[in-house]
């Protein structure tokens, strides 16, 4: 009895060993992780969906001849339609970011970091669009429109994030 029994303990830890191990194996080489093809046509389509809001927004401003504004056109209904386009912005900025927060699956190594930054940026992007569709002057607003230049590290990590990716550099491929 007591031979089965050590045969059976055998038997069952080597059975766990093996499945451990299996399982390890799988886990290092699973497929939770895009390709970097893949990653890239991710990684494009979050970022350019950017792009239809920002013209939005730079239609809405009042901009001058210098391609400037200043705090004191931001009136009526041009102030209206400014702090409508910022709402805009929010929201996909906000949705951008959670998109690159949530992928589909992984991103890859050479750029996860990276990516997580540009989500982060994008979260906080949103939180500025917000309080400026909140402004209640145009001083107010130019006040917080000054706090976009704390996100402005973001064109500089998505060219590293598109050079990583085999992309077009900022300003092309979109």
């Amino acid at each position: 009895m007591r031979k089965i029994i050590a045969t059976l303990t055998v038997v069952i830890a080597t059975t766990i060993a093996v499945l451990a191990g299996s399982s390890a194996h799988a886990s290092s080489h699973n497929n939770d992780t895009m390709t970097e093809a893949r990653a890239g046509q991710v990684y494009l389509t979050q970022i350019c969906s950017t792009n239809a809001a920002i013209d939005r927004l730079n239609d809405a401003l009042p901009l001058r001849a210098n391609h400037r504004w200043h705090s004191r056109d931001l009136k009526g209904h041009v102030f209206t339609d400014v702090k409508r386009a910022t709402r805009n912005m929010r929201d996909v900025t906000q949705s951008v970011s959670s998109r690159l927060f949530n992928p589909p699956k992984d991103w890859p190594n050479n750029v996860a970091w990276r990516v997580q930054r540009m989500a982060s940026g994008y979260a906080r992007e949103s939180v500025i669009y917000r309080d400026l569709s909140l402004a209640s002057t145009g001083r107010q607003f130019a006040r917080i429109w000054d706090r976009l230049d704390n996100v402005s590290y973001l064109s500089r990590i998505s060219g590293q994030i598109r050079a990583r990716l085999n992309l077009p550099p900022v300003g092309r491929g979109c």
